[in-house]
């Protein structure tokens, strides 16, 4: 699970990414793999 206050330096690291739904994302990693991820809000 990903936060949303971290979100700048997740698009910085994994530029290529596609948002999903609100609080999804599907990105692609360093071994070019295809990762689907949650974002939360933190408390």
């Amino acid at each position: 699970m990903l936060d949303t206050n971290n979100l700048q330096m997740f698009k910085e690291q994994y530029p290529n990414y596609y948002v999903l739904e609100e609080n999804q994302v599907l990105y692609q990693d360093f071994n070019e793999n295809w990762v689907t991820e949650t974002f939360s809000e933190k408390n």
